[in-house]
């Protein structure tokens, strides 16, 4: 044995023998990555590498044995037919496998795997001269046949392979091992060349095969290889090769060389090197094999070509998935928080042919024509034109429009409550394909897998209900091949198994489709030299196959499978066990593992915590490396990220295992990339960039991924780009002695919205969302870095009125979705850069070539309308607008192709656009012309294409509409700009929202945004002169309009002008007096709405009586006789001295009611409700009554006296967390209506904070219309038509995505839901509800609605959701910010648009001193601390007091519940009450004199009331002078959840005759420390507290109930319970009996009443 081997015996395999003690019966062990603990850390967490790499026990047994045996015996003794047939036999086995040898580098072990076929050649090659000669003897026969078989089949390079593989130490092995090594050297795989040459020259006895001529072309592989180990082997070579050259020189062919000319030969420069010349087609990730692709590309125009959306496939089979892919697109899109780190890439990556952009979609691959003239199929194809699809079945819109789509929708919750919306289009596994020129690869997955979660614990599916083929795509997918030119599908491998083969019939066969059924692949295939590999995972196993797929072998129908073709299966390599089942590991299966190649070998990424290289040629393993572990889990761990209690995955930084959402911080669509010898690695679970060595896989050097990292872009020039969210850098890829070397960092970037592309030239072209210098622009960009440099060469941007979107997005979302889905991965293509982003995917032509071809076209003819019109969009794109019409018109004039002409149509447009933009006075000649611009020709049959036509063209008139109308009044010419508005507001349906050219927020009806600017043009337009023609033009509208007796007519004044025109406020009131003669319901409910919004817009107080005696005539025809009443009674006090009609005041209309029989009984003053006598009972035990979680909704806004009648109460309904609106008659206890099913995010207890109940308001009124804001859903009913108008969902139509739920806090009023994304919604303070609009804060900013139909008026998309909105009839006001700061804005309700002048009043909202928003009106109470105490009303939108009174600075703010009232305590005891709105005061008292003292001071004789609180009823009311609690008052208080509204109060109580203000009674000491029950205040006849007191005499805790008279103050109760009870939970009050109803689970109160003769 020789020497060096032995060496390698003793150092690598004693450890081993010592391991693999020869013990009989051990089978094969798969052995895990080093891991566990380290003894010196006891604390340490016991880890486990999370890939089982391939080691197979007897084939190491088999290994040792060989070498123990040969190792003490004479060459004479050893049997070597034993010998060499073992060795044989591992290395004819189907799977190579690896074995662990520890290493000492630096003081530490490591351990590294190698290859035990490699080992076995090795170990061959060292056998004596005896045992080579018994192995050539024996083998070599086979070896030659093999080779002859090679050259008869034209030299197939597979089959040399496995002769050099198998029988490398045979002559025949060393022939093909110097064929393949030539074939490649001829090819141009110089890397492949130069290794297969070196391998000759390690074989022992090559001499023979190492002539002159072989020896110069391993010279001519070793320098042209690119790595410099080789380039400096050469030199050796050289001299080897000087040694044996003929003296006559080599021949070659028919010449002769000399020694000079075959160094002449070997010095001459080439470029065939991967990554050197550009790649003429991108027919996979990156471009090629190796991953270094570089496009022959430049700088883009970045103004489409053409565009194709990926929702194409709009089938009516396919619509349902279609429409949820773009909500959910739309939703994830719009959910990301840049400010937070969150960046969403595509994960769709096209790749080219001649010809074609070939792409995935949502439902298959699409094939799309790239450029024009390209003959096929009999015709001539214009570019943009669909070529062929192909389905997949398991996309997501696919997925969606399937039977199964509620089981996937169950699925894709999970990943929305892991913040994880975007997997929609980031899921890479399902968005890349590859082909080999003649067929495309793509594997079908299912795009949303489920969770792990959702598989039982024997590893099957939960859910029972789904169809066998989803069951059996959650344990599968399929590989596909297509035909490139028709789209047919030519073959398919893996899905469903119809029978279990045992592991002998898996080694046997040979059948490559049985091999792969119930595999998941695990990323697309890598065609090379007319193989193609793939890696899969079939029984937890990872594998990586080889196939023909050119080859199709029939294999005979079986297990109840028709007989079907499949690719030839040429050989398969084990390559480790995962610790988690692909099928059950969602996280992984969505990460595509890239194969990756280069110099004969494939790196093997496994998503698994470790890479793996493959030596093709020697069909072995060839290294493994680790890069992440995983913790291991407690056995009895049963969280849903491990319920199998087996190690779990983690990714880098987790402090716990288990299934986490997918990190934001993590590699994106990562692929090994090898260049020169080196593979530059990242991993989606790697929290590192590693560059290993290509043949032995050492480590070169390592960094860090940093936080903001997204993806490497490339090796490029020697250098590796990494590209983050904010920044790039580079590293050289040749290290720094083991340490990673910076190039260059910190260049900044935008936010990169794809993956970019390089160029031959040393740039790489990386797309962004926006230029981060100017990022309220949203103009995506493309960025050229100069990746040698580390400079940013050129910027290029979208033109900002063509961002090429899908309509459907474009229409939704705007410019906010625009900018992240205008640009997507990008590849170069037929002088074009093509992107892929999630919406659509869009050619954009290379601004030199483009400039070429013109200057070619208009060299060889000036008037050439092709180039013309090129050069046009160049000088149009450079803003030199007059030019580029120009070049346009003449273009136009010189018979362009119909192509063109069209093209010049919105070329001119676009230009025409911009100068009316730019200088409205200057276009004003263009203006016919651009009308006509405006019209486009609907020319498509397709119905949906025709829409979007459609669509385009009432875009493109508003556009125009609006552009003339502003124009016209800049110019003064109102009845002009009159006009134009007034076309706006008849574009279209008058159903859908429309964008304003010069409103980017902002998206209105066109009838409500017209409304709003001629209302506008007209308060604004100062000089009488100029705004009489005008005032002249709308009385003679309405003039003709009146005389028409044309309701239609009348209908559509009133929508233009509506309440805020003289003209239009008139035109209601005529409206609603004909809708009143029609004796048709629909109509007087109309005439209502029109009343009711007339009322509250009204500035006059004519108007407004008008409106009011009209709308009491409605209600009396409508049987609303309480209402109108109260109308009525409106007429006889706020307009009692109004003239209102035929000379009539309001006092005279109302003093003629007595005269109506029908109004009499509404006259007379309602009854209250509270009893004349009661007597109070309990009651202890369990209740046999259930507690119901009921509460009462108090309103906001002026009621109606029926409304005022009507009770609301919410009820939950535990089994669904549903809700039910209740609303029940107060005065006969009847149920008036009931509207179950509410939906809300908030659980009942949510609604009880600081256990006081509901004390914030949920609900607005108008009318009879109700709007409940119950979390993130917003409830319209009517309540006297008793049914629900419509409802709508905060959050869009998608599911909530969070993960730990939100944080719950009442602040005042409001109760305000915080979730992860700093979303806020604020109960009580996220809504309006007007009789002309409600308002509502979502998700996506401010909408508002029709009260009646729940129709969109308009939408503001720049409103933070944090803010607080309120508002009336005209204005909407929105405020946001922390206490006493913040900014605010005044919207015009009718259209949404900002009144400028509005002054800054986020102070007054924000601050303590603010009491309460009465519509727009703020209510403060300020001063105190030696200045006045003031109590005022606000306007905000001016700055003006409305009112304004003023107490001592020693006086105190009366705190009240109801908003309507306010006031002021003196320190004399003296108080007053205030009328909220008007100022007005209602009551002046104080408590008694010779009481002040003991009342309101302390021991000290300081005042010691710090919080009074003012209650009232309908005759009462009720001040609580509260204190401070005493502080050593360390009661404990006992648990329980109270849903009935209450407060605190802790002080003496005083009743007050609200008609006189007579003091009535008062109490001493009853509501010490106490809980006021205010629900229901009105009709309560008592008041109720209780609370968690000390006993005086037991000095024990006890829960006090107290119950007191209103009328006269008497206690009727007084009693203490256990307070371990709790509180009590439901109060019922019964309005049949006038009775009322507390109780817990074992005490009950009842106060009923007293029916017993005194």
């Amino acid at each position: 044995m020789r020497s060096h081997h032995r060496g390698l015996r003793l150092t690598s395999f004693a450890v081993l023998g010592v391991c693999l003690a020869a013990i009989p019966g051990v089978s094969a062990q798969k052995v895990p990555f080093p891991g566990g603990k380290d003894p010196k850390n006891p604390d340490q967490k016991e880890t486990l590498e999370t890939l089982n790499l391939p080691e197979d026990r007897d084939a190491k047994l088999k290994f040792k044995a060989v070498l123990d045996y040969i190792a003490d015996r004479k060459e004479e003794a050893v049997d070597w037919e034993r010998v060499t047939g073992t060795a044989q036999a591992l290395l004819d086995m189907r799977s190579d496998s690896f074995y662990p040898l520890e290493e000492k580098k630096g003081g530490k072990v490591e351990k590294r795997y190698l290859s035990i076929k490699d080992q076995t050649n090795k170990t061959i090659g060292e056998f004596p001269k005896l045992g080579r000669q018994f192995y050539q003897t024996t083998f070599g026969p086979l070896a030659d046949a093999l080779v002859k078989e090679s050259v008869e089949d034209g030299y197939d390079k597979l089959k040399l392979a496995e002769a050099s593989q198998r029988y490398f130490h045979t002559k025949g092995g060393g022939l093909a091992t110097l064929l393949l090594a030539s074939l490649n050297l001829e090819a141009g795989n110089y890397a492949e060349a130069a290794y297969g040459f070196d391998r000759l020259r390690q074989r022992p006895d090559s001499d023979d095969l190492l002539t002159a001529r072989t020896l110069f072309k391993t010279v001519i592989a070793f320098k042209r290889s690119g790595d410099p180990r080789y380039a400096a082997e050469a030199e050796k070579v050289w001299g080897e090769l000087d040694k044996k050259l003929p003296a006559g020189g080599l021949v070659l062919g028919k010449r002769a060389f000399s020694v000079d000319d075959l160094k002449q030969e070997m010095d001459r420069p080439v470029e065939m090197l991967f990554g050197k010349l550009s790649d003429e087609y991108v027919a996979g990730r990156y471009g090629n094999a190796s991953h270094t692709g570089v496009g022959d590309g430049g700088t883009p125009f970045l103004d489409p070509a053409f565009s194709v959306k990926m929702r194409y496939n709009l089938e009516s089979t396919q619509r349902d998935g279609a429409d949820w892919v773009k909500e959910q697109v739309i939703y994830a899109v719009n959910s990301l928080k840049p400010d937070r780190g969150q960046v969403a890439l595509p994960g769709f990556f096209p790749v080219t042919a001649p010809n074609l952009i070939l792409y995935r979609g949502f439902d298959g691959v699409y094939a799309v024509v790239s450029k024009d003239g390209f003959v096929a199929h009999g015709r001539t194809h214009r570019a943009g034109e669909l070529f062929w699809f192909t389905p997949a079945m398991g996309g997501a819109q696919s997925l969606m429009s399937g039977d199964d789509r509620e089981t996937v929708r169950s699925w894709w919750m999970n990943y929305w409550q892991r913040t994880m919306p975007t997997l929609v289009f980031e899921n890479a596994q399902v968005g890349s394909l590859s082909h080999d020129g003649k067929l495309v690869y793509f594997v079908d997955d299912i795009a949303i897998p489920p969770q792990p979660q959702m598989f039982n614990q024997w590893g099957g599916m939960q859910p029972p209900g789904m169809s066998m083929g989803l069951r059996g795509m959650t344990d599968y997918s399929r590989l596909v091949a297509i035909d490139i030119e028709t789209g047919r599908k030519m073959w398919h491998l893996g899905g469903l198994a119809a029978a279990v083969m045992t592991e002998q019939e898996e080694e046997k066969s040979t059948n490559a489709q049985l091999l792969t059924e119930n595999a998941i692949f695990l990323g697309p295939p890598l065609p090379h030299n007319g193989r193609l590999y793939v890696l899969y995972e079939r029984n937890n196993t990872i594998k990586l196959g080889c196939f023909d797929p050119h080859k199709l072998i029939l294999q005979p129908a079986a297990n109840g499978k028709r007989a079907e073709r499949c690719p030839e299966l040429i050989w398969v390599q084990n390559l480790g066990t995962p610790n988690t089942k692909l099928s059950q590991d969602s996280l992984r299966r969505i990460q595509p593992a890239y194969l990756t190649y280069s110099d004969g070998v494939i790196i093997c990424p496994t998503n698994s915590g470790a890479v793996i290289a493959v030596d093709l040629n020697a069909r072995s393993l060839k290294w493994a490396k680790p890069y992440n572990t995983a913790v291991v889990a407690n056995g009895n761990d049963m969280n849903p990220g491990n319920p199998f209690g087996r190690p779990i995955r983690r990714f880098p930084g987790d402090g716990m295992g288990g299934v986490q959402p997918l990190p934001n911080d993590r590699w994106r669509a990562s692929a090994p990339i090898i260049s020169g010898g080196k593979v530059v690695f990242t991993a989606h679970d790697a929290d590192r960039i590693i560059c290993f060595d290509l043949r032995t896989g050492d480590e070169l050097w390592s960094a860090p991924r940093e936080k903001d990292d997204l993806y490497v872009g490339g090796v490029i020039n020697g250098k590796v780009l990494v590209v983050g969210k904010k920044a790039a850098r580079a590293y050289t890829l040749a290290g720094d002695g083991g340490k990673p070397a910076v190039a260059w960092q910190g260049l900044a970037i935008g936010e990169p919205c794809g993956h970019g592309v390089a160029s031959k030239d040393g740039l790489y072209f990386v797309p962004l969302t926006s230029d981060p210098d100017k990022p309220a622009e949203k103009a995506p960009q493309v960025w050229a870095i100069d990746v040698d440099r580390g400079q940013v060469k050129s910027k290029t941007a979208f033109r900002k009125d063509n961002l090429g979107l899908d309509p459907d997005y474009q229409q939704n979302q705007r410019k906010e979705l625009g900018h992240r889905l205008a640009l997507g991965n990008l590849v170069f293509h037929d002088g074009m850069m093509f992107s892929q982003s999630a919406s659509h995917v869009s050619a954009f032509p290379l601004i030199e070539l483009k400039k070429r071809e013109m200057d070619r076209l208009l060299a060889q003819n000036p008037k050439d309308p092709v180039g013309l019109f090129s050069r046009g969009e160049l000088l149009l794109d450079n803003g030199k607008i007059k030019d580029a019409v120009a070049d346009f018109k003449e273009a136009e004039k010189n018979n362009p192709s119909d192509d063109i002409r069209r093209s010049i149509r919105n070329k001119l447009y676009i230009a025409y656009t911009e100068m009316l933009r730019n200088d409205f006075n200057a276009g004003e000649p263009i203006l016919a012309e651009y009308k006509g611009l405006c019209e486009i020709a609907i020319d498509s049959e397709d119905p949906i294409q025709r829409q979007q036509l459609l669509d385009e063209q009432v875009r493109r008139m508003g556009l125009y509409l609006s552009l003339v109308a502003k124009g016209r009044e800049r110019q003064g010419k109102l009845t002009d700009a009159f006009d134009h508005y007034r076309q706006f507001a008849a574009l279209g349906d008058n159903k859908q929202l429309v964008p304003i050219f010069d409103e980017p927020n902002n998206m209105t009806r066109p009838d409500v945004w017209a409304r709003g600017k001629i209302d506008t043009m007209i308060r604004t337009a100062k000089d009488p002169a100029v705004r009489k023609p005008l005032e002249d033009r709308v009385l003679a509208d309405w003039a003709a309009v009146k005389s028409a007796n044309d309701l239609g007519r009348l209908r559509e004044f009133v929508k233009v002008f509506g309440p805020y025109f003289e003209a239009g406020r008139e035109a209601q009131l005529l409206l609603a007096e004909k809708l009143l003669t029609t004796n048709n319901d629909e109509d007087i409910r109309e005439a209502q709405v029109q009343l009711m919004q007339l009322w509250a817009t009204a500035d006059d107080l004519p108007t407004a009586a008008r409106a009011v005696e009209s709308l009491a005539r409605v209600m009396t025809r409508r049987g609303l006789l309480e209402d109108a009443v109260g109308l009525y009674a409106q007429l006889g006090t706020k307009y009692a001295d109004v003239v209102v009609r035929d000379g009539r005041t309001g006092a005279d209309i109302y003093g003629d009611l007595i005269t109506d029989k029908r109004l009499l009984p509404y006259l007379e003053p309602a009854r209250g409700a509270a009893l004349s006598r009661y007597k109070v009972e309990q009651s202890t035990g369990p209740s046999n009554r259930m507690i119901v979680n009921v509460f009462a909704v108090e309103a906001e806004g002026d009621l109606l006296p029926l409304l005022r009648r009507l009770r609301m109460n919410l009820e939950h309904n535990p089994n669904d967390n549903s809700f039910t609106l209740r609303v029940t008659d107060r005065t006969t206890g009847e149920e008036w209506c009931k509207f179950g099913g509410l939906q809300s995010i908030l659980y009942m207890n949510m609604y009880n904070q600081n256990q006081g109940g509901m004390n914030y308001r949920i609900a607005q009124v108008s009318g009879h219309v109700v709007l409940l804001h119950l979390g993130q859903y917003a409830y319209c009913f009517d309540l006297a038509e008793k049914r629900k108008l419509w409802d709508y969902n905060l959050f869009g139509n998608n599911p909530i995505p969070f993960v730990n739920g939100p944080q719950i806090n009442a602040e005042g009023e409001e109760l305000v839901v915080s979730y992860e994304d700093n979303y806020k919604l604020r109960l009580g303070r996220s809504a309006v509800l007007q009789p002309n609009y409600a308002c509502l804060l979502t998700r996506d900013g401010l909408v508002a609605l029709d009260p009646q139909t729940g129709q969109k008026l308009w939408a503001r998309s720049n409103v933070s959701t944090n803010a607080r909105v309120f508002g009336d009839a005209r204005h909407v006001l929105l405020v946001e910010g922390g206490a006493g700061g913040g900014t605010s804005k005044v919207l015009r309700a009718v259209d949404g648009s900002a009144v400028e002048s509005a002054p800054d009043f986020a102070a007054l909202v924000t601050s303590p001193s603010r009491l309460a928003l009465l519509g727009r009106m703020i209510l403060v109470g300020e001063g105190g601390n030696g200045s006045a105490r003031v109590l005022r009303l606000v306007d905000p939108t001016t700055g003006r007091d409305v009112w304004k009174q003023e107490a001592p600075a020693t006086s105190l703010v009366l705190k009240t519940l109801d908003p309507e009232l306010c006031g002021f305590l003196n320190q004399d005891g003296t108080f007053e009450v205030f009328e909220s709105r008007t100022g007005k005061s209602l009551l002046k008292a104080g408590v008694d004199a010779d009481r002040v003292d003991a009342h309101l001071k302390d021991e000290t004789g300081k005042f010691a009331v710090t919080k009074p609180l003012l209650l009232a009823d309908g005759e009462r009311f009720y001040l609580f002078l509260n204190r401070d609690p005493k502080p050593n008052n360390n009661v404990p208080f006992y648990g329980g959840v109270s849903i009935i509204r209450s407060h605190p109060v802790n002080g003496v109580a005083y009743g007050f005759d609200r008609a006189t203000g007579k003091r009535l009674w008062f109490t001493e000491r009853l509501f010490e420390a106490q809980t006021l029950l205010v629900e229901r205040m009105d009709e309560l006849p008592v008041l109720i507290a209780a609370g968690t007191v000390l006993d005086e005499q037991t000095r024990t805790p006890t829960y006090r109930v107290a119950v007191l008279d209103k009328q006269a103050g008497k206690l009727k109760y007084f009693k203490g319970h256990n307070p371990q009870q709790g509180l009590f939970q439901t109060m019922i009050y019964d309005a049949k009996t006038k009775g009322i109803e507390l109780f817990n689970y074992n005490v009950r109160v009842r106060i009923v009443p007293d029916d017993e003769p005194k």
